[in-house]
This record gives structure tokens, sequence and C-alpha cells, in this order.
């Protein structure tokens, strides 16, 4: 450091093309003849997501307004029954770009390009997830697994 320059580690022979390299579990990385740099058995495991849903309200024409702040109002509650302080969170978004959620599609079916949003979210989820490899070559997209149905 203090302005020294340093190279990268020297190599003991150069890897094959076809060589896949990945952080992870040396038991996953092996499952697909992945080459672990780092066996991390934690990587990919605990994936937490927030589940939201929203409302659109179709505006009056002109009382959207893209110049104006997009979250006018947020509100954290605890949903009923839950032990869970603060697990839920609504939002006002005073303009919603309605084609950014479902492209000209959408926009046809709300009827209007600019939308007020109401989204509601779970913030506190107790469920853990898991991300994972679908193959060892890496354009393929990982999986994806939520679990939003359980508690770990």
């Amino acid at each position: 450091m203090d302005g020294e320059s340093r190279s990268p580690p020297a190599r003991s022979a150069p890897r094959p093309s076809s060589s896949v390299r990945a952080s992870g579990g040396r038991t996953h990385c092996s499952i697909w003849v992945v080459e672990p740099v780092a066996d991390l058995p934690g990587v990919g495991v605990g994936l937490v997501d927030h589940p939201v849903t929203r409302l659109l309200l179709v505006p009056k024409p002109g009382s959207c307004d893209r110049e104006t702040p997009l979250a006018q109002v947020v509100v954290r509650y605890t949903a009923p029954g839950s032990d869970e302080f603060n697990d839920m969170q609504q939002v006002m978004f005073s303009h919603v770009d309605v084609a950014s959620l479902g492209g000209e599609q959408a926009v046809d079916m709300v009827g209007t390009p600019l939308a007020i949003g109401l989204p509601v979210a779970l913030e506190r989820p107790l469920s853990r997830g898991r991300l994972s490899l679908s193959s060892a070559d890496p354009r393929v997209q990982p999986s994806i697994e939520a679990r939003f149905h359980g508690r770990t």
C-alpha cells in the first residue's frame, strides 16, 4: 500500500478456457464441476426478500406530476396477529410509471400511463430462501428459491 503497486498473484498453470470458477460451498460447486475460488458454505443461503402487492389508482387528469417527490407518505405498522413489531410498510407514491411495471399492456389494462401507487410490503419476513447454481454454464441464470411459506 502507501503508493506501492501490487501485482496479482502468480498462477501455477493456465486454466482451461472451459473451466468455471465460483464462490460458494465446495459441495454445491462440485455438483456442477465448478472450481470454488473460496470455500464459503454460507454463500447463497439466507436469501431474504420483501413481497409486495400494489394498488394502482387512476388519477383525475392532470393530478399526477412527475416533478413531485415520488414517495409522499411512508407508514410502518404491525400486522394483526403478528409477533414482529412494524413488520409491514405501506407507501403512497404520487406517480407510478405504469409501463415500467408491465409495458404497454399494463398501460392498456390500467387505462393511464401514470397512476397513484399504494404498495404494501412485508418488511420483516421470517422465511429465508436460497440462491444456487443451475448449471456450470455461467450464462444460465441461477436458481432462486424464495421459500416465502416458511419460517427458516
